[in-house]
């Protein structure tokens, strides 16, 4: 059965979608809560979650609008078959030629997930690129030695007008 999914999914669907990614990549950073929350409730636009509960959840699938770019994406994580999937992912697909026939649909996998990409194509998706995590580390608080006669200090705009 297929149905949308609340909040009160949340950490039925955070253990799925880790379980999902660990399965394919076991150097995978897990999800936070937080993060499958806010796949629940969307981002600047309301998210659309569904899952396909099987005798237990075994795929979701969440659909997220950017209306001013006319795009969709849909994020899908499965630790069911491959028929299941596949189903949940049609099933997204007609939802969004219902509800936004004009938009651009895309979405995203991990490269080593190789099952989850061929559904995607099957599904009329082409590859277009490789992502990559880029991660900023916090820069030093200690901060360089100033030359000598070099002063910092915070000015007073009301007094130094």
């Amino acid at each position: 059965m297929i149905r949308k999914a609340t909040l009160e999914d949340a950490t039925t669907l955070w253990e799925l979608a880790n379980q999902h990614e660990l399965r394919v990549d076991p150097s995978f950073e897990a999800y936070p809560l937080s993060e499958i929350e806010e796949q629940i409730t969307g981002y600047s636009e309301p998210g659309h979650p569904f899952l396909l509960d099987k005798n237990g959840v075994v795929a979701c699938v969440f659909i997220h609008p950017d209306t001013p770019r006319g795009r969709i994406e849909i994020d899908l994580f499965t630790i069911g078959s491959k028929d299941q999937t596949s189903a949940l992912f049609g099933f997204a697909l007609d939802w969004v030629k219902e509800f936004y026939p004009e938009f651009e649909v895309r979405s995203a996998c991990n490269k080593l997930d190789t099952e989850l990409l061929a559904i995607f194509e099957n599904s009329g998706l082409g590859f277009t690129r490789d992502y990559y995590k880029l991660q900023l580390n916090q820069l030093s608080v200690d901060y360089p030695t100033l030359p000598p006669g070099v002063d910092i200090f915070a000015l007073d705009l009301e007094s130094h007008g």
